[in-house]
C-alpha cells in the first residue's frame, strides 16, 4: 500500500486481522486509527 498518497489508513485494512506486514512508506499518514488493534498478527509496520 506504499505510495498511494494516502493521509489515513483506510479502516478495511483493519479487517484482515491475519496481516503480519503492512508496508505503508510514501504516504502522508499523520495517525493511526485505534481499530489498528484488531491487527493481532501484526509484527512489522513500516510508515517511513
Amino acid at each position: 500500500m506504499s505510495k498511494n498518497r494516502f493521509v489515513e489508513l483506510p479502516l478495511e485494512v483493519t479487517e484482515f486481522y491475519w496481516l503480519e506486514r503492512l508496508i505503508l512508506y510514501h504516504n502522508t499518514i499523520r495517525a493511526i486509527p485505534d481499530n489498528v488493534v484488531y491487527l493481532q498478527c501484526l509484527k512489522h509496520l513500516d510508515l517511513r
